[in-house]
């Protein structure tokens, strides 16, 4: 059996966002945890190596722990996504690429995805990269006119929930790949842009999606086998 970690810190974020990562990468059942629908603490220090006193110090609740993971391969993926050129001066073109590339991955890897579907994305979190590259692109498209002058927040929730919609669709419900485009000529809608412009930026030509970075959550998820599919 292995050792439990006990770790005595205080509450600063960075050091329990280092002790997150730690907590995953101890986590080769996590595909298990994943798939169950009622997730228990035992569940967690079981799978984690964690004390009990530790999770509570960290997570608070089983909630905590899902979101905070969930926040912390977010915004891996989010630094994954700022490693391809996506130099387009317009956004929504920058919005449209990213999307379906997003929704690509995700289903391509379904743990990934069924484990971002568990993540509640609601409310402001300063330490939410992937939330905030997002509000970045929605400002920027506001600014230039392609998308209709809203609060920002509206914005990220149409992308946000159109991307959750579009993943549970692909895995859950079996539909194609391109799903990912209907949806994401939907998310551009919602968003402001004309009919026209987002059937042709849902259907423009892709970048490849290079390998996912070494060692990050992402791809220690992808390394996982998930027993559910």
């Amino acid at each position: 059996m292995s050792k439990v970690v006990n770790h005595l810190f205080g509450s600063d974020e960075i050091r329990r966002l280092e002790m997150v990562d730690q907590v995953f990468s101890r986590a080769p059942k996590l595909s298990e945890v994943v798939a169950n629908k009622n997730i228990s603490v035992e569940e967690i220090l079981g799978v984690s190596g964690i004390s009990r006193r530790t999770f509570y110090k960290l997570f608070k609740s089983v909630d905590g722990y899902l979101k905070s993971l969930g926040r912390a391969l977010a915004n891996d993926l989010t630094k994954y996504f700022q490693c391809i050129a996506i130099e387009s001066p317009d956004y929504a073109v920058r919005v449209a690429t990213k999307t379906r590339l997003g929704i690509r991955l995700v289903t391509k890897i379904p743990l990934i995805g069924r484990f971002l579907l568990r993540v509640d994305w609601h409310g402001y979190d300063a330490n939410n990269f992937a939330m905030k590259d997002i509000e970045s692109d929605i400002l920027g498209g506001i600014r230039q006119g392609r998308f209709s002058d809203m609060p920002a927040s509206i914005g990220v929730n149409i992308v946000v929930g159109g991307m959750k919609a579009a993943v549970r669709e692909i895995i859950e419900k079996r539909e194609p790949i391109e799903f990912a485009d209907v949806a994401t000529m939907q998310i551009l809608v919602g968003l402001g842009v004309d009919a026209r412009s987002a059937r042709e930026h849902s259907k423009a030509p892709l970048p490849e999606l290079p390998s996912l970075a070494e060692g990050g959550f992402s791809e220690r998820i992808s390394t996982i086998k998930n027993k559910s599919e």
